[in-house]
């Protein structure tokens, strides 16, 4: 059985530019506020996840984790860590997806939070 998965993916080029016109370490700079997204990811979806706890293991393992695939884009990778979240993902009419809702309401938060790395330099 395959894994659960969804993406979040955000092209920072402008991002990146606009920091280094600042003289800052952009790729490090933009990297950072992803690793810090994940975390709030993580913790959302351990928080939002619309199961009920058996084991608790399911919820536990949810992950999310920053991935460069090429230069100036990145995504971040929503993850089940267990074999059966696929079937939380895609079973029962979706009712206990988490993956999918939350890729779609974090990330435009997410994009736009780059934003702010401009304005705070």
């Amino acid at each position: 059985m395959g894994v659960a998965r969804r993406s979040i993916r955000i092209d920072a080029t402008d991002v990146i530019n606009g920091l280094n016109l600042l003289g800052v370490n952009a790729e490090k700079k933009v990297e950072q506020y992803l690793e810090d997204s994940c975390f709030e990811l993580e913790e959302y979806m351990k928080d939002k996840a619309p199961w009920q706890d058996r084991t608790g293991e399911a919820r536990r393992r949810l992950n999310a984790k920053v991935e460069n695939p090429k230069d100036n884009y990145y995504r971040i990778a929503l993850k089940h860590g267990v074999s059966y979240g696929k079937y939380l993902e895609n079973a029962m009419e979706l009712r206990f997806a988490i993956l999918e809702p939350t890729a779609r309401l974090k990330g435009p938060e997410i994009i736009k939070g780059m934003e702010s790395l401009l304005n705070h330099e």
